[in-house]
């Protein structure tokens, strides 16, 4: 048998008979997985899975897909196969990798092989060999391969538009793998040619020609960023091309839709209907970090770039531009043109995206724009119009909340007021989606300029607007109405707390209801954030929330849905975070040691890593009160605290559940408690069986500089300093004894490292001594802090349906820690919180009381809103 695993040829023709013999049965098991009986089928499965651990098995397969002569069923289901066979097989590196490996016979008679695939008349042929050659090249390129590259660009100057299409496929994926070593030897040679493929729109497809803009913008992206570390790549590597590419794409999008030009091919060079049907989408792709991608969104992405490179010349053309266009969708609405509203549409998009610019250029006398003739006579007066389309509505909204810095006071008070009414129940969705980004906008540019009280009248009717708004939708309205929410409740403390009864059981409800959602979840997190910091607010809260969180926590894990008391462990770490200390005594005697004794008791990763982050978070805010804490057992709450890092330093543990947290955890120990934690370090072994400092000592080190956040790498940073000073002013052996890894070591001779040569080379360290590794991390750190306040010196400011009832949380969802349903009678299917010692009245998880009824006319009429009379409290 000529398997992987022969031990020695036979004779020539006992071997050729054996090949023969293979590449037959093959052919048979190929026809049979074609055929309709499942029997069959199923049989033929099998036998492929026999022959797929022979040495020939890949390369009959290449044999059998580029034979002109063979059934085109069979060409393309070995194709399939083949590639499938390349995944499994080809690199025992390979997350898909099955044994045995490929040998290197037989990868060299595939890649001998397959490239004449390229050439194949038959699309579908052609495309598989193309993804084949693809996953090939992923591993083989450039080291065992050393010829594709140069076998690629000659087919394409070949002139075979079958060739030029097969290569061009493979480079789409290629040129996403060539690294910034190999990019000045590529680019030089492959961008000439994606230009002449894109330019012959008489020879090669729409299709093909689209490649070409993505392989050449694949390319520009990778040498862009290798400009930010080697200056000069750009000059060398994509301005020498870029000109005539930029004429070639604006000639391309000015060609009407053809047999030489589409949208598919225009979204490629830049990359209202549906937003009538679907809000959701209509919010997805006003993001301005949405995925969704289109003409519009790509010019809009294009003007951004544009006027970040070149911010006076931009601003100067932009207000030219906008000026013309305005003038000329006035004569077409004068006309009486369907669709001169486009125009304005486009023209407050445009503006409103580089805002800043224009403002600025306005202010300083650069650019001569009338804004307050473009904010009153252009945005107002569309605003004004009794039948304007509902996206012009909504798009006016929003770019009267861009330009807040430039309106005069009584400006603005119409302008809130047209807002407000934009969030009525009867407004088209459009608008009401429209209506939250521009409050959202007002929030964040008054607060910017400290002139929020131009907001207070308002603020009851926004918030009435924005729960109402919560309650009928969901996804991504839901999520711009919690960001809006969030911002809303920073404006104004006062009323923060005189409306926490409705935004703090509102917030819970959408927590309870959507905490699957990561992000709607964080979002959540945001908004007990804000009411944390309100002093007014912290009881109240604290009273609706801790015992939801507590019942959570106590609840056996399969009555709550998955990931729920994670997220719920992440919102109380958030609370105490806020939190000014003392912490009341729910926080300390209710939720403590319930996140504790939830830590211990799980089995889940993820709430075991926020159950120590939690406690991370107790003991930074509130070391005394946890100390001075105890069970009725007697146990105090740093006896929790060890009983949980103990459970996460446990080597059955995963590392990722427990690194990051239970670091910081030993980094406010080394401030506060720096003896008794070396002490207890010592006492306890480690996975490797020596004692737990040398274990904590080294994760520590190897971590240190991938900690994110100021306050993280803060704590960790000064922790490490003393830990430092205490080691040189006490000659303390215990950590001077440690050693641990310093730098990687490299091989300057290896030339570029690919995935083959990590395969077969892992990674090498240098030991160093534990304090010298200390003082490295210290002088990074330092390091890094210069060069961000250096960074700081030059800042860049750039800003940027339907009724779906809010469907009940299920209430089987929410027990007590007995297991019993919990759930409020007057409220069917949103969930209650059991009855806690000293909890008071049992709430529903959703406002209560009807809202105020809103006026019969929801026009943008301009009367003034009533007063607001802020609560008074002491002191203010």
């Amino acid at each position: 048998m000529a398997g992987m695993n022969a031990s020695g040829p036979g004779p020539v023709s006992t071997l050729d008979q054996v090949d023969k013999g293979l590449k037959e049965t093959l052919i048979d098991a190929l026809n049979a997985i074609l055929s309709p009986v499942q029997e069959v089928r199923a049989a033929a499965e099998e036998r492929i899975k026999v022959l797929e651990v022979t040495e020939e098995f890949g390369v009959h397969l290449a044999e059998l897909t580029v034979d002109p002569h063979g059934a085109l069923a069979i060409r393309q289901l070995a194709s399939v196969i083949l590639k499938q066979y390349v995944e499994t097989h080809w690199c025992a590196q390979s997350e898909k990798y099955r044994p045995p490996e490929t040998t290197e016979w037989a990868k060299a008679a595939i890649r001998e092989l397959l490239p004449s695939g390229l050439r194949e008349a038959i699309s579908k042929v052609r495309s598989s060999v193309a993804y084949a050659l693809s996953a090939i090249a992923h591993w083989d390129w450039p080291e065992a391969w050393p010829g594709l590259f140069k076998l690629l660009m000659d087919m394409l100057a070949s002139g075979d538009v079958n060739a030029v299409h097969g290569a061009m496929r493979v480079l789409t994926e290629f040129t996403r793998e060539v690294t910034d070593v190999q990019m000045p030897d590529v680019a030089p040679v492959i961008l000439p040619q994606m230009y002449k493929i894109f330019t012959m729109a008489e020879v090669y497809s729409i299709r093909t020609r689209s490649r070409a803009v993505e392989i050449f913008t694949t390319c520009a992206n990778l040498i862009c960023a290798i400009d930010e570390v080697a200056k000069g790549a750009a000059n060398t590597l994509i301005f020498p091309v870029v000109q005539q590419f930029t004429e070639a794409f604006i000639q391309a999008l000015q060609i009407p839709d053809g047999p030489t030009s589409d949208s598919g091919l225009k979204m490629e060079v830049l990359k209202i209907k549906v937003w009538t049907a679907n809000p959701q989408q209509f919010v997805e792709d006003e993001d301005d970090d949405t995925f969704s991608y289109s003409v519009r969104i790509s010019a809009q992405d294009l003007l951004l770039a544009v006027a970040a490179e070149f911010q006076n010349e931009s601003a100067a053309a932009l207000a030219a531009a906008a000026t013309r266009h305005l003038q000329e969708g006035e004569q077409a609405k004068n006309t009486g043109s369907e669709h001169w509203w486009k125009v304005h549409e486009a023209c407050m998009l445009a503006l409103g995206s580089v805002k800043t610019i224009i403002t600025e250029n306005v202010k300083n006398g650069r650019v001569q724009f009338d804004m307050h003739g473009f904010l009153a006579n252009v945005i107002l007066a569309d605003l004004n119009l009794p039948a304007a389309s509902p996206f012009l509505l909504g798009r006016a909204l929003w770019a009267a909340s861009r330009f807040t810095a430039a309106m005069s006071p009584e400006l603005i008070q119409q302008f809130l007021q047209a807002t407000v009414s934009g969030l009525h129940e009867s407004q088209p969705p459009s608008v009401r989606i429209s209506a939250v980004r521009a409050i959202w906008g007002y929030c964040d540019q008054l607060k910017l300029s400290e002139s929020t009280h131009v907001l207070q009248p308002f603020l009851p009717s926004i918030l009435e607007g924005l729960v109402q708004l919560a309650a009928q939708f969901s996804s991504e309205v839901l999520t711009l109405v919690m960001e809006t929410l969030c911002i809303v409740c920073t404006v104004d403390p006062a009323f923060t707390t005189s409306a926490e009864n409705k935004i703090c059981p509102l917030t819970i409800a959408i927590f309870l209801k959507y905490s699957n959602d990561p992000v709607v979840a964080s979002l959540a997190q945001d908004i007990f954030k804000e009411l944390a910091q309100i002093e007014a607010c912290q009881g109240p809260m604290q009273m609706r929330l801790i015992p939801t969180l507590v019942s959570i926590m106590q609840a056996p894990p399969d009555k709550i849905p998955s990931g729920l008391c994670a997220t719920s462990i992440d919102i109380l770490t958030t609370v105490v975070r806020n939190t000014k200390p003392p912490l009341s005594d729910m926080l300390v005697c209710q939720a403590f040691p319930a996140v504790a004794q939830c830590t211990l008791r799980t089995d889940d990763n993820t709430t075991m890593q926020n159950g120590g982050e939690c406690l991370r978070a107790y003991v930074s805010v509130a070391l005394e009160q946890i100390a001075q804490w105890q069970d009725e057992q007697g146990h105090s709450g740093l006896w929790y605290v060890m009983q949980v890092v103990s459970q996460l330093l446990d080597p059955r543990t995963s590392e990722f559940t427990a690194a990051f947290s239970l670091i910081m955890v030993f980094a406010h120990l080394v401030h506060s408690q720096l003896e008794p934690l070396l002490e207890f370090l010592c006492s306890l072994p480690g996975p490797t069986g020596k004692p737990a400092l040398e274990f904590v000592m080294a994760e520590w080190m190897s971590r240190q500089h991938l900690f994110y956040g100021q306050y993280e790498g803060k704590v960790s940073a000064v922790a490490l300093c003393k830990l430092l000073q205490h080691s040189l002013n006490t000659n303390d052996k215990r950590l001077q004894d440690i050693v641990v890894k310093g730098d990687e070591i490299f091989n300057p001779d290896e030339g570029i490292c690919t995935r083959s040569k990590s395969a077969k080379n892992p990674q090498r360290w240098t030991n160093i001594p534990l304090l010298v590794k200390i003082f490295k991390l210290i002088v990074n750190e330092l390091s890094s802090v210069v060069e961000a306040n250096a960074n700081r010196a030059n800042p860049a400011d750039w800003s940027q349906a339907q009724h779906i009832p809010m469907a009940s949380y299920p209430v089987e969802h929410m027990y007590d820690a007995s297991g019993k349903p919990i759930g409020h009678p007057d409220y069917p299917g949103y969930p209650m919180v059991p009855q806690y010692p000293g909890v008071p009245h049992q709430y529903p998880m959703m406002p209560q009381g009807p809202y105020p009824p809103n006026p019969p006319d929801a026009g943008y009429s301009q009367a003034a809103p009533p007063p607001y009379s802020p609560p008074q409290y002491p002191g203010h």
